[in-house]
């Protein structure tokens, strides 16, 4: 709402051009554009392909764990890739629930270059009896191959829901992910 200066000022404030009220048309419009799951994919992937990534990885469980059950089986891989094998490693997941209900995490790594693939799998079916699935990053397909399609899964009947980590080195340049390109 403007402010007056006075009331027998001839000047009052008025609210700058910039900060207009949206019409519903243009509201509309501004909403499908920034939540559209092909531009949101494209923007994640264009972000993510900056980083050196040398794995995608999948991790399911057997039956339905609950969230925290997940999330902490998900950390304890990641210590013991760091503690164990000796790798300080970035990595950037997405959550995504199956339709049994059931959570399980798509990974995209970095700094890891001699890790074995197969160990990782290993330490996964031995800890969890599920299933791992470790592959070589092909940088010809690009973030948006691997991941960002399950980003845009979790758009839905207007809003988006991010079930997104990353680990301590990349969250600060992660924080901006530009749509309008």
């Amino acid at each position: 709402m403007p402010a007056v200066l006075s009331s027998n000022s001839p000047q009052t404030t008025t609210r700058p051009a910039r900060h207009r009220r949206l019409t519903v048309p243009e509201l509309r419009q501004a909403a499908t554009r920034f939540y559209n799951p092909s531009v949101l994919t494209a923007a994640w992937g264009k972000h993510l392909d900056r980083f050196p990534w040398v794995t995608f990885e999948t991790y399911t469980y057997k039956g339905s764990p609950s969230v925290q059950t997940a999330h902490a089986a998900i950390a304890d891989l990641h210590r013991w890739i760091r503690h164990e094998q000796g790798h300080r490693s970035e990595w950037f997941q997405v959550d995504e629930y199956q339709e049994r209900g059931a959570i399980h995490h798509h990974i995209l790594r970095c700094g890891c270059q001699d890790l074995r693939r197969l160990s990782v799998m290993d330490y996964w079916y031995s800890r969890h009896r599920a299933r791992a699935r470790v592959l070589e990053y092909n940088p010809a397909l690009g973030a948006r191959y691997y991941l960002c399609k399950y980003v845009a899964k979790g758009y839905c009947d207007g809003r988006l829901e991010l079930l997104c980590d990353v680990s301590r080195g990349l969250g600060g340049v992660l924080r901006h992910v530009d749509t309008d390109s």
